[in-house]
């Protein structure tokens, strides 16, 4: 069986709680092994992932204009530079249809994040989610929870939602997103130090449980922004209807 490359893992892998108090949270919420891995992704804290998939929310909001202009401007066959006078006329009203629309019914993106792991977890066979079952109820499992996939999986979150296709951060976000990332710093020396605190046999089984997941959650944010739903696109449709020929209007003036 292959080694777990410590200096590899270690090096990507940050914390956001103690082990400590981990592991009490979870025999004090489940009371032993948890029944489903669903259950342990609904129930388990995991703050850096959970406000993650907030600003996720709020990015994709700001780049839902100029994905609806582009989608209009392929349609239309025009000439639309982002930045053009018309351009910004035309996702200014688009901007002010989608705040209205959210107004009147509430937040166009709520992903939050047991339900972005959910829904990894469900592409799992039954044999997958019983053995994800077993290994989440254990203090190695616990590990992996708040050292990687509250720490690393989230860093590496928070690093594509400040890139392409998204804009950088600026005001409120960007302090919450440097929060984040700040909270991160000395994950490696905290995932180490618990690590070495388990004994060999939940050492190994750490090993196996890291092995079979190295890299299972890394795309799931992204392939949660690249899904939307048909009640989303209902919406987004709905909210553009009264606007939709005064916004070809622009896109085909000279």
């Amino acid at each position: 069986m292959r080694k777990l490359r410590l200096g590899r893992a270690s090096r990507k892998l940050t914390a956001m709680a103690t082990i400590a108090f981990a592991l009490s949270w979870l025999r004090m919420a489940h009371g032993g092994e948890p029944d489903n891995v669903e259950q342990v992704f609904s129930s388990t804290p995991m703050p850096c992932a959970e406000e993650a998939t907030r600003l996720m929310n709020r990015q994709m909001f700001r780049m839902m204009p100029d994905q609806i202009l582009n989608g209009m401007q392929q349609a239309s066959r025009t000439d639309l530079t982002p930045g053009s006078p018309k351009y910004d006329k035309a996702r200014a009203i688009v901007t002010e249809a989608l705040v209205s629309e959210e107004k009147a019914n509430g937040p166009l993106f709520k992903y939050t994040s047991s339900q972005i792991f959910r829904d990894v977890a469900s592409t799992w066979g039954a044999d997958e989610k019983s053995y994800y079952s077993s290994f989440f109820a254990s203090p190695s499992g616990m590990l992996y929870l708040t050292d990687i996939l509250d720490g690393a999986t989230c860093k590496g979150w928070l690093k594509s939602l400040n890139s392409p296709p998204f804009s950088t951060f600026i005001g409120e976000d960007k302090a919450r997103w440097e929060a984040l990332m700040a909270n991160l710093n000395g994950g490696e020396e905290r995932f180490l130090i618990r690590l070495r605190q388990l004994p060999k046999e939940e050492r190994k089984r750490f090993e196996s449980g890291y092995k079979k997941l190295d890299r299972v959650f890394d795309a799931a944010l992204m392939q949660a922004v690249s899904q939307q739903d048909a009640v989303l696109k209902a919406r987004i449709e709905k909210a553009l209807q009264a606007h939709a020929a005064e916004i070809l209007k622009i896109i085909n003036s000279p």
